[in-house]
């Protein structure tokens, strides 16, 4: 029996993205389904390659042919990609080999997967069909994660990813752990699976035009910047508020969270200031948040400290930033390129 046999078209996504994670790639599965199209976009950011790759995996017996390269070349063409890479866990033809040659396009047979596996240190283990990697093995064996409610609700999930109810169960079960876990979701990849569980139903539940499926959306952008504000990527957290329309006042405590971390003080007065000063709403009134005013209120007064301002995690009781940094310390490794990346959208003040 080979190492990829028992897996479905499924798990075998799931390992290709843990892969690419480890490897130190920004992921994401595009879909819940397991066959056709690209199944995963990777960002690397790095100063070198840095860019998004589309990859398409392939749990297939039979050789992968040139029509399969030829359609996944068209498609980084016309996405403006870097690189198109195919993992498969068989092998390819001839011609499909030849007409990768000189384009950018990577291919990756069994033999070549193997040897990226075991030169990445991932272990592979089956658990009622889930795969448990190197990347996720940490938050699974913890007493601290419920592994059988994640299998349960994963086997749903890929039993009928159509019905919605076990996706948000799973992110909320999700989002609850790395709160529990804190700075340890970092490594042991918790963090890495509620972004691709947020992405995967915001695309298939919230991707509409409706009113219901642009909440949905705006919901989605708040747990994703919530979920990079503990991963230490605030450039990134950031760029999900700007797409959060809506639920203004939560947003408006990330954003000060922000501008705290990357030192933007005039920023952080001008917040307070429209916290303060509240929201003009169609009708000529004026929504704001008595919280929120007297807390910025109080800080731009000298009352209280900047440590005691408080964010809103999802599912969850406000956090002072003293106790959310406690949980998740501010990494300073590469703050003056989140500082750059945060002022080139040209909307901060410092």
């Amino acid at each position: 029996m080979t190492l990829f046999e028992n897996m479905n078209g499924l798990d075998f996504e799931k390992l290709i993205y843990n892969l690419f994670v480890k490897l130190g790639f920004r992921a994401q599965i595009t879909k819940a389904s397991g066959d056709g199209g690209i199944d995963i976009i990777a960002n690397y950011d790095g100063l070198l390659f840095k860019g998004k790759y589309l990859i398409q995996c392939k749990r297939w017996k039979g050789k992968v042919g040139e029509p399969e390269i030829r359609d996944l070349y068209g498609t980084v063409i016309s996405e403006n990609a870097l690189k198109g890479i195919l993992v498969t866990t068989s092998s390819f033809t001839r011609q499909a080999e030849e007409f990768s040659k000189g384009k950018n396009l990577e291919l990756i047979d069994g033999a070549k997967l193997k040897e990226l596996l075991n030169a990445s240190e991932m272990s592979i283990s089956m658990n009622n069909n889930t795969i448990i990697s190197a990347e996720t093995n940490g938050f699974m064996q913890s007493p601290l994660f419920d592994s059988e409610k994640y299998i349960l609700l994963t086997n749903r999930i890929n039993n009928d990813p159509t019905i919605e109810m076990p996706h948000t169960a799973l992110i909320d079960l999700l989002l609850s752990s790395v709160l529990a876990f804190g700075v340890d979701s970092r490594a042991n990849g918790l963090i890495n699976e509620a972004i691709s569980r947020i992405n995967a139903h915001q695309k298939i539940f919230a991707s509409g035009k409706t009113k219901v499926m642009k909440e949905k959306s705006v919901e989605s952008y708040f747990n994703l910047a919530i979920m990079e504000l503990a991963n230490g990527n605030y450039g990134k957290s950031y760029e999900y508020l700007l797409k959060s329309e809506g639920q203004v006042f939560k947003i408006l405590r990330c954003h000060i969270a922000i501008a705290y971390i990357l030192d933007f003080h005039n920023e952080i007065v001008n917040l307070m200031k429209q916290a303060i000063k509240g929201f003009l709403l169609k009708d000529g009134g004026t929504r704001y948040s008595r919280d929120l005013r007297d807390v910025c209120t109080k800080i731009i007064n000298g009352e209280k400290k900047m440590y005691e301002f408080e964010i809103e995690y999802p599912n969850s009781d406000l956090f002072s930033l003293k106790d959310f940094f406690n949980k998740f310390p501010i990494s300073t490794k590469e703050k003056e390129k989140h500082m750059a990346y945060v002022k080139s959208f040209g909307k901060v003040d410092e």
